[in-house]
This record gives C-alpha cells, structure tokens and sequence, in this order.
C-alpha cells in the first residue's frame, strides 16, 4: 500500500468518526462537520458511560454481572481516554514542526535516502495490526446482526430488566408464575441471569426482552463497542505513521541532542575531543536507516508511548552525561547563543557530514583530515 494512500485511509477513517476534520472545508460545511462529530461521538463513545454507570448500582450484588459489564465498559472508558490523548499527541506534534519550521509530514526523498523506506516499513507493519483488527470486526458484526435471530424460544411479556432482582427465586422461572407472587421468599432470593441477555446490563428505553427492542439495543451496543475499536485503531496508526515520517532523521529525538554533542565537542577539552566528535560522525543515512528498521519491527501499537517516553528519557541521560563530562563549558556556551540559532540548529541534521566535520576542526584549531591525529598548538 502506498505510504500517500495509507496515510489517507486513516484520515478518510477518522473523518468519519468525528476526529478529524476533512481538509478543504470551511464555513457552513465545518460547522456541519462539528455538529456531526458531536452527535457521533456522544452516541456511540460517551452515551454508554452514563447507562453503565448507573447499572452498575442495580447490580452491584451480583458479580458475575458486575464482571460482565466491566469489560464492557473498558472499551468506552478507555476510547474516551484515547480521544484526548490523541488531541493532545496531535497538538504537540503541531508545536514541535512548527518549531522545526517544517509542516510536511509526508516521505521526501530529497530530505534523506532512506526515509520514504522506513516509512515502507512502519506502513507495513501497521497494516498488518489493521488485518488482525479488521478480522475481529467481522466477527463483532456477526455477532451484532446474526446472533439476535437465534434465540431458545419467544421472549415473553415479563421484562427481567424491569423485575426487581430480589424477585427471581432459585429453581423458578420467571414467567412461571403471577406478578403478586414473587415476593414468596425474599430471604432466599437468588439474582437468575435471563435466557437471552444483551451484551451487558445496562437502562434502555423500552422493553428490552421484546421485538424489536431487543434487536436494536443488542446491535446499538455491539455497534457502540465496534465504533470504540475503530477509534484506537485509526488513532493510534494514523499517530504512529505521523511521528515515523517527523522522526525519520531523528530530528525530534536526536535534535537537541546533536546541539550539545557539537557544542561539547567544540568546549571540550582537547584530549577528549575525539570521543565526542566520533558520536558527530557517526550519524548518516545508514545509522538512520538501520536505526528504524530495528525501530519498525519492535514498535507496536500498544507500546509506542511507552518507547517515546523511554527514547527522551534516554536522549536525556546522555545530555547529562556530556553536561558532567564538559562541566560547565556547555552552559557557558549556550548563553552565547541566540534563540535564533538555536533554533536553525533544530534543522541542521540534513546538513552534509564532511561541512559539520570542517567546522568542528576548525573551532578546535585542528588539521582539517581525520587521518592525523596531532593537536595544533
């Protein structure tokens, strides 16, 4: 699949789900969209948390039940987290191109060689987590519209949703007897589950345990489940492919990082300058490469934040590590520097190796070949 394509696919999606706004509308047409997505999310993401709520508080003596509808309700807790997450991640990628001063986050080749093939990777590796998850879409929307058609027997007048539990006895059916007689023995009430329950006890508007209530609010709640899937899947695939494609250079996790390895190797002292100018130079288009190749194959959808955060933390350690080997040449050296360079040295990592190598000798008073090794005093 093309990376272009792929990258539309998940905006078409989002689109649809009410999380991404289409690109050329504006005016009338926005306000329409935002409308839309507020519906849409409110009545398959939000509506449910309310209903499951207040069930959880008529069946709160019964723990198989409570059990039930926990897992039910973790996808529509956990998309309502996931939503603000996204806006959030989204938002701050925003700020840091804009810093960067760059705004284009599909594959350039002119930027780097080997970036439109690590993006080839991640796509390929997204699309299988799509495969699987589109797998078990299919199987949700069988469940959603085949599996309310095969029921034991008629469902009976008698709603087991509007019948206080205490009223169900151990060993009796519910319609086997009148209405006045149930409170026979309360003391020794036992909640029994219905013959044909919905997916999870939750208050609906009708009847639940007669036609067609009973198919609508089987498949609105399946379907409230499927839209939920859809909304991690879309969002955290079409965020992922983002920040591969702004990474590609490790211009966001390497950057602020290359800026003090120059810096320490310019502020250093001398006998150990060649420890901090070999980290220089050993970033090109092959580490880069290889680099998220390996990135590509161990990434995955769940744990991605978690290497984000492991990835700063790490760029973090070794800034410090530079900062206690320099002392305090580096911070003396930063307040040399103007906001303005400091931001072009954001977008210095496309420059050539050889030019970066130049200036570095020429700041230390070298010979401008590596292959001499002598200091000029």
């Amino acid at each position: 699949m093309d990376q272009r394509r792929f990258l539309w696919w998940h905006e078409a999606a989002l689109s649809v789900l009410g999380l991404w706004p289409p690109q050329g509308i504006s005016g009338v047409s926005f306000g329409v969209y935002w409308v839309y997505r507020i519906l849409f999310l409110f009545v398959f993401c939000f509506a449910f948390n309310a209903f499951e709520i207040a069930g959880f508080f008529d069946i709160y003596n019964d723990l198989q039940a409570v059990a039930s509808n926990l897992c039910w309700s973790l996808m529509h807790f956990t998309v309502c987290l996931k939503i603000g997450l996204f806006f959030a991640k989204i938002t701050e990628l925003k700020r840091i191109c804009a810093r960067l001063r760059t705004s284009v986050f599909l594959p350039n080749q002119e930027r780097s060689p080997g970036e439109p093939e690590v993006v080839a990777i991640a796509v390929k590796m997204s699309v299988g987590y799509l495969l699987v998850y589109y797998s078990m879409t299919v199987v949700i929307l069988a469940n959603c519209f085949i599996a309310p058609l095969y029921r034991e027997k008629p469902l009976g007048e008698n709603n087991y949703y509007n019948i206080p539990r205490k009223h169900l006895t151990e060993g009796n059916h519910r319609d086997s007897f009148p209405p006045e007689t149930l409170d026979a023995n309360p003391a020794d009430s036992k909640p029994e589950p219905p013959q044909n329950p919905l997916p999870y006890y939750t208050y609906v508007f009708c009847n639940a345990l007669k036609s067609p209530c009973y198919e609508i609010a089987y498949i609105y709640q399946t379907l409230s489940t499927l839209v939920c899937s859809l909304v991690l899947i879309h969002c955290d695939n079409l965020y992922l492919f983002i920040v591969m494609v702004c990474t590609s250079q490790l211009r966001i996790l390497n950057a602020s990082l290359e800026t003090v390895i120059r810096r320490a190797t310019r502020n250093c002292p001398k006998q150990r300058w060649k420890d901090y100018a070999g980290l220089g130079t050993k970033r090109n288009d092959v580490v880069d490469r290889e680099s998220f190749r390996l990135g590509a194959n161990c990434i995955s959808l769940l744990s991605f934040d978690g290497l984000s955060m492991l990835a700063f933390v790490v760029a973090m350690v070794i800034e410090v590590y530079v900062y206690c080997q320099c002392g305090n040449e580096i911070e003396i050296e930063s307040s040399k520097i103007s906001q303005s360079a400091y931001n072009a040295q954001w977008t210095s990592s496309s420059e050539p190796i050889e030019e970066s190598q130049q200036a570095t000798n020429r700041s230390l008073g070298l010979q401008s070949k590596w292959e001499k090794d002598t200091v000029i005093e």
